[in-house]
């Protein structure tokens, strides 16, 4: 998505609070896709795998896979310890 995706970052973790679980859900598909923002798009992407509704947490999890591990040493060690707290919760 490049530049555009980016500046779309805080919009987009913004809309991970919307009421509709498929704001929810298409925000979190579209954080996996932006690239950068690592200190915005990290946190937001482990925050939804607390979400009340699997589909959004599902999009979550996939999101986090596809930054795989690069990804987790973008967000640093607090990304990983966050990832592995909510997984064992």
């Amino acid at each position: 998505l490049g530049a555009s995706g980016r500046s779309a970052v805080p919009r987009l973790a913004g809309a991970l609070r919307d009421d509709d679980f498929r704001v929810r859900r298409a925000a979190a598909r579209a954080l996996a896709l932006v690239g950068g923002a690592p200190a915005t798009v990290g946190p937001a992407l482990v925050g939804a795998l607390r979400d009340t509704v699997e589909l959004v947490r599902e999009a979550a999890a996939e999101g986090i896979g596809e930054r795989g591990a690069d990804g987790l040493r973008e967000w640093g060690d607090p990304g990983a310890g966050d990832v592995l707290g909510v997984l064992r919760g």
